[in-house]
C-alpha cells in the first residue's frame, strides 16, 4: 500500500498509518486488505525500516492487530513465519518500553529537580510569584491621602 519510493519517507509512512488505522476498524476494509498477504508484509516491512521510531511502531502494530483480529490466515501468517516476525515485534515491544521508561525517569527527574527548587526558594525565604504586599500597602495609603486631601480643600 506504499510504494517503494516512498517506503522511507517517514511523514508519508506516518500519513497512511493514520489512515489505515482508521479503516482497519471496518470489516470491508479489512478483508480487502487481507485479501492479499503483500499488505501484512507492509506492515511488517514498516517496522523494520522505520525501526526506533516509536510512534509509527505503534500505528504499524495497530493495523497489524486490526488484519489479525478476525482473519485467521493473518494469523497463521505470523505464527508459520515465527522466526522472522516475531522478533521483529518483540523488539518493536522493547522500544516502545524503553521509551516508556525513559519518559518515565525524565518525569521523575523533573519532579524532583522542582521539589528542590521550591524547598530552596522557601528556605531563602523567596515569595517569587507571591504578590508584593507592600506595593499594594502603598498604593492603598497614597490612594487615601489623596482622597483626604482632596476633601480637605
Amino acid at each position: 500500500f506504499i510504494g517503494v519510493s516512498y517506503s522511507e519517507s517517514e511523514h508519508v509512512v506516518f500519513g497512511v498509518c493514520r489512515i489505515l488505522a482508521k479503516l482497519t476498524f471496518f470489516p470491508a476494509c479489512r478483508s480487502q486488505l487481507s485479501s492479499n498477504s503483500k499488505h501484512l508484509e507492509a506492515v511488517y516491512r514498516i517496522l523494520d525500516v522505520h525501526r526506533g521510531n516509536v510512534v509509527l511502531g505503534i500505528r504499524a502494530c495497530f493495523i497489524m492487530g486490526n488484519l489479525t483480529v478476525s482473519n485467521d490466515r493473518n494469523r497463521m501468517t505470523i505464527c508459520k513465519d515465527y522466526d522472522s516476525k516475531c522478533p521483529l515485534l518483540l523488539r518493536t515491544l522493547e522500544d516502545i518500553i524503553a521509551q516508556d521508561e525513559r519518559a518515565e525517569q525524565k518525569i521523575k527527574e523533573e519532579a524532583k529537580s522542582n521539589t528542590i527548587s521550591d524547598e530552596n526558594k522557601a528556605a531563602s525565604g523567596s515569595s517569587e510569584g507571591a504578590p508584593n504586599s507592600s506595593r499594594i500597602t502603598t498604593r492603598a495609603t497614597t490612594s487615601s491621602s489623596s482622597s483626604n486631601n482632596s476633601s480637605s480643600s
